[in-house]
């Protein structure tokens, strides 16, 4: 299975990382909420060293709920006590660092304290949030309240609706989904991790997002219909986050 996912990266704009992959994880239930935002507005949150990359001048922040069902270490076949499964909701933007394209997370929640733990350790921000995933009738209820800090909320649901499709080569649903590289931020350093998947299968869906306070900016969900991709799995393979050069 990893070698069939390593031989596929003909939807790739970047070569492999370097090195061997230490990491899997499979996703499932995967819905992208994504917004248009004036660059201006993101520009104050990236830190030094990234460039906001736009679409046709628009620049967009995703909110990314998900279930991650199997969390294995390269070379241990059983997958890993106690973090195996836990759900996840990441907010991110998007960004060129040193002539590559990718995203940069302005915080990852996840209801798995250790996951949450390990995650700091290598330098993510992740946030202890209790969280919830359920499907009934053919539509995905996501609800995160991080319990940390100061309160944040998210809470939406999504149908997906009609078949599967590859984002087209240049569009604008290629261009959000089909990204390899992310960083983070850690007291003015920059961090930089690789991951590698099989191109995205994607459905259109309707969507109500009812309550967002995990952005650091208002993305007005109440006033804007964000557009919405849903994804039922991804398998995915995780490089070891380094220093960016």
């Amino acid at each position: 299975m990893f070698q069939d996912i390593l031989n596929s990266t003909t939807h790739r704009r970047s070569s492999l990382p370097s090195g061997p992959w230490v990491m899997m994880q499979k996703w499932e239930e995967i819905t992208f909420f994504h917004w248009p935002v004036s660059p201006n507005i993101i520009n104050r949150f990236l830190p030094p060293g990234l460039e906001l990359d736009t679409y046709e001048g628009d620049a967009w922040i995703s909110i990314v709920p998900f279930n991650v069902t199997d969390v294995r270490f390269r070379g241990i076949r059983a997958s890993v006590p106690h973090v195996k499964k836990f759900r996840e909701v990441n907010v991110r933007t998007y960004v060129r660092c040193n002539g590559l394209s990718g995203v940069f997370f302005f915080s990852l929640d996840a209801d798995n304290l250790m996951a949450v733990l390990g995650s700091r350790v290598a330098t993510l921000s992740y946030f202890y949030a209790e969280m919830g995933i359920n499907r009934s009738d053919g539509v995905i209820y996501y609800y995160c309240a991080r319990k940390q800090r100061m309160p944040a909320v998210f809470r939406a649901m999504a149908r997906p609706v009609g078949e599967f499709f590859s984002p087209e080569e240049g569009g604008l649903s290629e261009w959000l989904v089909e990204r390899y590289f992310l960083w983070t931020s850690i007291k003015g350093i920059l961090f930089r991790g690789s991951i590698h998947h099989p191109k995205w299968e994607l459905q259109h869906a309707q969507a109500n997002v009812t309550e967002e306070t995990l952005a650091p900016f208002q993305v007005r969900c109440g006033r804007k219909a964000p557009l919405v991709h849903y994804a039922a799995s991804q398998t995915t393979l995780i490089w070891m986050i380094r220093k960016e050069h």
